[in-house]
């Protein structure tokens, strides 16, 4: 049986690449029917003191929403940051997670620094 020209197999594969309920979608592009819920989410990025709240049943497209909110309003200098949560997190592990994300590092590394500054005035240092 041939779909548009492609074997199973092949708009399968093809499928695959666009679709794929492990990965939230990306792009404005593949994502259908949610150009009210973008446009309420513009409107909340752009007002002083409004956030957004994506709510939902499981496998609603809540994640494929933010992610492609996340992609279309991000700078292009930086990639959006992503992070997950679980029943156990709390606010400061969330926090803490983003931070890691926006710093760029690893969450089993472990750096610390140290610095010092020190002057001298008049014999008292």
């Amino acid at each position: 049986m041939a779909i548009h020209g492609y074997t199973k197999e092949e708009f399968g594969e093809k499928l695959a690449t666009v679709v794929n309920a492990a990965t939230p979608i990306r792009s404005i592009q593949h994502l259908k029917g949610r150009e009210q819920q973008l446009q309420e989410i513009e409107r909340a990025l752009y007002a002083v003191g409004r956030h957004i709240f994506i709510y939902g049943d499981r496998g609603v497209g809540k994640s494929s929403l933010a992610a492609t909110a996340a992609y279309q309003y991000q700078s292009t200098d930086a990639e959006p940051i992503f992070v997950s949560g679980s029943p156990d997190d709390t606010f400061q592990s969330v926090i803490a997670n983003i931070a890691v994300q926006a710093l760029g590092r690893s969450k089993v590394e472990n750096r610390r620094s140290q610095e010092s500054l020190s002057m001298e005035f008049r014999g008292l240092k």
